[in-house]
């Protein structure tokens, strides 16, 4: 390279063949490339490049250029000048590079950041500095063509954007573990510069730019190299109007075209943007999906295209650390889950999982859960289990035609006092009724299971079953959660009872009270436990994990652990070896990972590897079809079953209708909600307990509980009844609030039970 500071190493650049990064595998310019490509392709005039050179060489003698080694001793590295000095010395080399006879250069030999650069296919790219410089310039002087000529070159090719805006790691060559290589923050700038000029004629220039984008992208998607570029134009804000629809269903398009290799790459490259770029990428699909769904009424092929693009930035959520993920239910939709028909998308749903690789016409959104929120997977599921139901009943009917009666129910009888053990025996003896619809009957008792009956069969098998001292599950007091008991001598049939409980209660739309860490729905969902599951589980534990991870020094010598865990049994130690030998091989700096790996796969899955078999086992039988499970995640399965932890008594109140001379304007009704309203959260739990059979609140919310109340007379002696089946209260016109308030009280704080012995 010609250079007037190493003249012993002097070549003569060759302009078509710009100097190769061996680490990256890309060919990159070095200043002097730079000028000298620029000044061939005739972008800028001499003034302006005049500029730029006198910009470059003063950012280097006061900023530095980020080599580490840089022997240039006009670089900051090697020298020490005021800005003053900085400036007349940086117009003086500046000059000198425009010599027609005898060019000389004294800019260091790697990217100069002020400098427009060059793609490897020779595409002008830009990085920050540069963009700021030439606006500066022209805002000036009130002419902006140059700076629109930039914006129209580098934003409308997908070349030139890969390559703009790199963080300096990326810029400078050195070695990074990040796949991104884009300053996602200089990007931000960069936007907020150009709107920010307030010109429209600057704007537009943006706006065309990218719509050319789309459209060339669209065309020559072939010829793409490099998927850096959406990152880029992802983080322009004028794609959240919707005026730029446009151009974002060309970018979708094109998007979508990609190779495999490539579309891997984007994913790749998206799980290291970091967690505030990625959550506005997905709210300009979210957005373009609710506006098209509520301004044309019905599914095109754009909200196809927007909802397979968030299931690319969901995959790449995925990969990303626990701490810098976006929240999965920023993907929910609300305009999807709102207007979208639950039963026609289900058939397409079906009709599509026996097509492969079908169209459009059988797009459909239960493919997609990441969009569904917990309320449109949970009617999902009950119109699955009401589908497979009436399937069970056309069958026990047409068997019952020609062959012996068979019950059109799954009707358990079980005994109060011996709830466990006859469950058991009933749920075994009538295995293939379990996708009946249930009904459960208490011997000796009178009532008829229109819904409470079995409310009350569940909260109270629940209630036995995770009784510490029955000895099935350990109860953690600070995380209020159960554990499998990994030294239960019970039976592999009593956790598989509680697996088949589970699934019942699903598959009836009833909400239990159980209390499990998140693992286990992970567990449930066929997938891997991980540390942070150990850390949530069990808080201790994983804390001391992550120490050893962290630890610097010699962890050998200071942890003193082995391949070899201790556990206490009765009073005994048991050990278990983590891998064969364990107890010989200690843990150290190098196998650390492999250590904590083996020792959350023993915790969290092998020592509860026989309870948990059963217990999936049962839950299997009522469950089996995974295609459905798969639509929920860890989170939404422990809604279904659990139910809601909000007690929205405001929405239950908008929501409650009444009969019998009721109505929500009545001063005695508007004294109820005031009473109900100032209840403690464990008195509101008694009072939804006393009305629907139990204390859970739907998935769905207490607004879509179906709450009605009704007037049952005007005796202030009468106590306030239930029907739990049908979640109504009969509220008897009392004379005053404060015999409400006691009456009430009296009822919620005494309603176990149904009494009909």
């Amino acid at each position: 390279m010609l250079s007037s500071w190493n003249t012993s190493s002097a070549s003569t650049t060759n302009i078509g063949h710009p100097s190769k990064d061996v680490e990256m595998g890309e060919r990159r310019f070095n200043g002097e490339e730079q000028f000298k490509q620029l000044l061939s392709i005739g972008i800028f005039n001499n003034r302006t490049l005049l500029k730029l050179m006198v910009h470059a060489y003063f950012y280097q003698l006061t900023q530095g250029c980020g080599l580490e080694h840089c022997k240039n001793p006009h670089c900051k590295r090697n020298t020490s000048v005021n800005e003053t000095e900085a400036a007349k010395q940086a117009i003086e080399f500046a000059k000198k590079a425009f010599d027609k006879t005898n060019p000389q250069f004294f800019i260091c030999d790697i990217v100069n950041p002020i400098l427009p650069n060059f793609s490897p296919t020779l595409d002008l790219c830009v990085q920050e500095e540069c963009l700021q410089r030439i606006l500066e310039d022209n805002a000036k002087s009130g002419d902006y063509a140059v700076f629109m000529d930039i914006i129209k070159r580098v934003f409308s090719s997908d070349s030139s954007l890969s390559y703009s805006f790199q963080s300096r790691d990326a810029l400078y060559r050195k070695p990074t573990k990040e796949k991104n290589q884009i300053d996602n923050s200089s990007v931000e700038r960069v936007y907020k510069v150009i709107l920010g000029t307030k010109n429209d004629s600057v704007i537009n220039c943006l706006t065309h730019a990218i719509e050319e984008l789309g459209k060339r992208f669209n065309s020559h998607v072939d010829r793409v190299q490099n998927v850096k570029f959406v990152v880029v134009v992802l983080q322009c804000p004028l794609l959240m109007e919707p005026s730029s629809h446009r151009s974002l269903l060309l970018l979708m398009q094109g998007i979508l075209k990609l190779s495999s290799n490539l579309l891997k790459q984007l994913k790749e490259v998206l799980s290291y943007t970091p967690k505030e770029y990625l959550s506005s990428f997905v709210s300009i699909f979210q957005q373009f999906i609710t506006v098209q769904l509520y301004s044309r009424g019905y599914i095109d092929e754009g909200i196809a295209y927007a909802t397979r693009l968030l299931g690319i930035i969901n995959a790449a959520n995925e990969k990303k650390p626990f701490d810098d993920k976006v929240d999965y239910r920023e993907f929910y939709n609300d305009a999807v889950n709102n207007i979208v028909d639950i039963k026609e998308d289900y058939i397409r749903w079906t009709k599509a999982q026996s097509t492969p690789n079908h169209g459009f016409e059988y797009f459909n959104f239960c493919e997609f859960p990441y969009i569904l929120d917990p309320n449109f997977k949970s009617k999902i599921l009950q119109l699955d289990a009401e589908i497979q139901q009436n399937k069970e009943l056309r069958n026990a009917f047409i068997s019952s035609l020609f062959r012996q009666p068979t019950s059109l129910f799954c009707v358990l009888k079980v005994d109060r006092h011996n709830l466990l053990q006859t469950a058991l025996n009933e749920i075994m003896n009538r295995a293939d009724d379990l996708k009946k619809q249930l009904r459960v009957k208490f011997i000796g008792e009178e009532g008829i299971d229109e819904g409470g009956v079995r409310k009350e069969f569940f909260q109270l098998i629940v209630k036995q079953i995770f009784d510490v001292n029955y000895g099935m599950f350990e109860y953690d007091e600070k995380n209020r959660t159960f554990w499998f008991n990994s030294h239960s001598f019970e039976s592999g049939d009593d956790f598989k009872l509680i697996g088949i409980v589970i699934g019942l209660a699903i598959y009836n739309s009833i909400i239990l009270d159980i209390h499990f860490p998140l693992v286990v729905y992970k567990k449930m969902l066929g997938l891997k436990p991980n540390l942070e599951d150990l850390k949530e589980t069990f808080p201790e534990l994983g804390k001391g994990l992550q120490q050893l991870l962290d630890f610097e020094g010699d962890v050998e010598d200071v942890f003193c652990r082995t391949f070899q865990v201790e556990t206490e049994v009765f009073g005994h130690v048991e050990t278990h070896d983590l891998k064969p030998n364990g107890g010989n091989i200690p843990v150290t700096n190098e196998n650390r990972e492999e250590y904590v790996k083996l020792f959350v796969e023993w915790k969290l899955e092998k020592s509860i590897e026989r309870q948990f078999r059963a217990f999936i086992e049962g839950f299997k039988m009522v469950c089996s079809d995974q295609t459905i499970l798969d639509l929920f995640r860890a989170e939404e399965i422990e809604l279904l079953i659990c139910g809601s932890p909000v007690l929205d008594f405001e929405a239950l109140e908008r929501t409650t209708k009444y009969a019998d001379g009721y109505d929500r304007d009545d001063p005695l009704i508007r004294d109820f909600w005031d009473i109900v309203h100032h209840f403690s959260e464990e008195e509101k739990k008694k009072f939804l307990m006393f009305c629907t059979g139990s204390d859970r609140v739907p998935i769905k919310g207490l607004g879509e509980l179906g709450f009605v109340i009704v007037r049952n007379g005007d005796d202030d002696k009468r106590l306030p009844t239930a029907h739990t089946c049908f979640n109504h209260l009969l509220l008897p016109r009392y004379s005053s609030k404060e015999v409400m308030r006691e009456r009430l009280l009296t009822a919620i704080n005494n309603c176990m039970g149904f009494g009909l012995q």
